[in-house]
């Protein structure tokens, strides 16, 4: 269009100046955080490139109708694939929706479990069946039901980690006793500001010691 000496219509001129902002946007913040960002941006572009580049080029020319069916056919492929991964992402919020409205213990757990297997709500999924089967354990009082708690949990954590999971963490470690994850959880926290040292008399805890150690890992604030 500048080579050519053809003005620029006011459409093409905002389309510029949406894209300057997002570039210098990008250099401090996450505008494409928001998917509509995204959806502005692309089409800046589209209206920008329509006026800006040139209609043909030589070098942009196919000469083999077969890779416009390989194109086509990649681009069904991907939007059929996506319907599928948005239809099961319904499923699993239907699943994580129907969850929060029971409190049959086994019925809750089925349903986080089903919504778990999809990947657009596993995050949430995990954490809430994490707190879930912790409950449990703390009912039954089972040792292993605790563990197997803590062990989701602890890879949710580790994938997301939040402070509120980090203290629930460090908490159920210090109740059964189990020194070496303690530790390993307190790396989290900044020095100076924790010890650890042993506690003089073992109070009663919904879960019974799992090895009973000098050094009781309970975390105080430092003076």
């Amino acid at each position: 269009a500048v080579k050519e000496s053809r003005e620029i219509s006011l459409e093409a001129i905002w389309a510029v100046g949406m894209l300057f902002l997002f570039w210098m946007s990008a250099q401090w913040t996450r505008p494409f955080h928001r998917i509509e960002d995204a959806i502005w941006m692309s089409l800046a572009f589209a209206l920008a490139n329509r006026e800006i580049l040139p209609q043909t080029s030589s070098w942009a020319t196919v000469n083999r109708v077969y890779v416009f069916k390989l194109l086509g056919a990649a681009m069904a492929l991907v939007a059929v694939l996506g319907l599928l991964f948005l239809f099961d992402g319904l499923a699993g919020d239907r699943a994580l929706a129907l969850a929060t409205k029971t409190s049959d213990f086994e019925l809750k757990k089925r349903y986080l479990e089903k919504a778990l297997r999809s990947p657009l709500v596993s995050d949430l999924t995990e954490r809430q069946l994490a707190y879930l089967l912790i409950e449990g354990a703390e009912i039954t009082k089972s040792e292993d039901d605790m563990e197997k708690a803590i062990a989701v949990l602890r890879n949710y954590f580790y994938k997301e980690p939040q402070a509120r999971d980090l203290k629930k963490l460090i908490e159920l470690y210090a109740r059964i006793d189990d020194t070496e994850s303690l530790k390993e959880m307190a790396w989290y926290l900044k020095p100076g500001l924790y010890r650890i040292e042993p506690r003089e008399h073992a109070s009663d805890t919904s879960c019974a010691p799992l090895v009973h150690v000098d050094l009781l890992c309970s975390l105080k604030s430092a003076p």
